[in-house]
C-alpha cells in the first residue's frame, strides 16, 4: 500500500545518499557521464560521416554493426581478462585505447579519408567495448556500498540514457559551427576526466575473484543451470 511505497522511496533516497557519500562513486559518475556524452557525440558524427560519403542507409547500418557485433561475441569471454587485471586497470586500458581510436577518427576525418577507412576504427572500438561494459559493472560492485549496488547500476544506466540525448546535440552543434572532425576530437578529450578519476580511485575488491574465475563457456553453462538468471536474460532479450 501507500506505506510500502513511502518506505521504498525512503530506501532509494538512502541508497543514493550512500553513493554520494562514497568518494569513489562521486569520481566514477562524474567522469563516466562526461565520457558517455563524448561517446554518443562521436557515434553521431561517425554515422553522419558515413551518410555524407555514401548516402546509403546500408553503409550506416554496417558501421553500426562493426561497433556492436564484437561486443556480442567477445564480451562473454572478457571476464577472465578483467579478473586478471582488475576492473580499474582494465578500464584505464580501455579509456586510453578508446581515446586513441577517437584520435584516429579525427585524423581520418581531417584528411578526408575514404569511407572504408572509418570502418576499421569502428571495429576496433567494438572490440574494446567488449571489455568496457563488463569492467564497468565489476568496478561498480567494488566501489558501491553493498546495500546501494542496485542504486549504483540504476544511476549508471540513467547517465548512459541521459548522454544518449545530450551527446547527439553536442555533436550537431560542433558539426554545424566547427566541423565534423571536432566531434571526434571532443570525444577524445572527454576521456581525460574519466582517466583522471580512475587514477584517483582506490577501490576495495569485494569478494575473492581469483577463486571464482570462469571462462566464457562456463558462464553460459551457469546461466543455463540457473533458472532465475535465465528468466531475467530472456526478459531483457
Amino acid at each position: 500500500g501507500p506505506c510500502l511505497g513511502y518506505e521504498r522511496r525512503m530506501a532509494d533516497k538512502h541508497d543514493f545518499r550512500l553513493l554520494w557519500d562514497t568518494r569513489e562513486c562521486r569520481l566514477w559518475f562524474a567522469g563516466q557521464t562526461t565520457s558517455f556524452i563524448g561517446t554518443w557525440a562521436q557515434q553521431t558524427a561517425l554515422m553522419w560521416t558515413v551518410w555524407n560519403h555514401t548516402h546509403s542507409s546500408a553503409s550506416v547500418a554496417l558501421v553500426a554493426t562493426c561497433m556492436q557485433l564484437p561486443v556480442l561475441f567477445l564480451a562473454p569471454f572478457s571476464g577472465r581478462l578483467i579478473d586478471d587485471m582488475g576492473p580499474r586497470a582494465s578500464l584505464l586500458f580501455v579509456e586510453v585505447a578508446l581515446a586513441f581510436a577517437a584520435l584516429s577518427l579525427y585524423a581520418l576525418s581531417s584528411c578526408g579519408a575514404p569511407t572504408w577507412a572509418f570502418f576499421i576504427p569502428a571495429a576496433v572500438i567494438g572490440c574494446i567495448s567488449s571489455v568496457d561494459f563488463p569492467a564497468q559493472q565489476a568496478l561498480l560492485a567494488d566501489i558501491a556500498p553493498p546495500t546501494a549496488r542496485a542504486a549504483a547500476i540504476t544511476l549508471n544506466t540513467s547517465s548512459f540514457v541521459a548522454a544518449q540525448m545530450i551527446g547527439p546535440l553536442v555533436s550537431m552543434f560542433l558539426i554545424r559551427h566547427i566541423g565534423i572532425a571536432s566531434a571526434f576530437l571532443f570525444n577524445a578529450v572527454t576521456f581525460l576526466p574519466l582517466t583522471a578519476c580512475l587514477c584517483s580511485m582506490n577501490p576495495s575488491p569485494r569478494g575473492v575473484r581469483a577463486g571464482r574465475r570462469q571462462t566464457g563457456w562456463q558462464g553460459f553453462f551457469e546461466t543455463e543451470r540457473g533458472s532465475d538468471m535465465l528468466r531475467i536474460l530472456s526478459l531483457v532479450a
